[in-house]
């Protein structure tokens, strides 16, 4: 009895083997490209991944912009793009046409 069941567990398992084993190796078609169609399409993904991140960052230096724009009356632009709250940007003033490097943070809390 232990002997028939062995066996069958055997069998069994071979036919899950064979089964995984098929699932694994299916055929995919090829495609016929060439080497400079490849590349292409590498360097088109890369140049679209750079221009969403740079859309991001344009994005974020706009809300900023507003909120200067909101507190100063549009006197003060920033020069560079926005990065996080924290980080020193180059800012111009339109009134006194003087640059300066402040904190985003700085000068839309504190009072100027």
């Amino acid at each position: 009895m232990a002997n028939s069941k062995t066996k069958q567990r055997k069998k069994r398992m071979k036919k899950q083997m064979k089964k995984q084993l098929q699932n694994r190796v299916k055929e995919k078609p090829i495609v016929g490209m060439t080497f400079r169609e490849i590349e292409d399409m590498r360097v088109k993904e890369q140049t679209d991944l750079h221009k969403a991140k740079e859309n991001e960052g344009l994005e974020r230096t706009a809300l900023y912009q507003e909120a200067l724009n909101k507190k100063y009356g549009g006197a003060v632009t920033v020069k560079e793009k926005f990065i996080n709250p924290r980080a020193s940007l180059i800012h111009h003033c339109s009134e006194c046409h003087k640059e300066w490097y402040a904190r985003p943070m700085w000068l839309l809390t504190k009072e100027n």
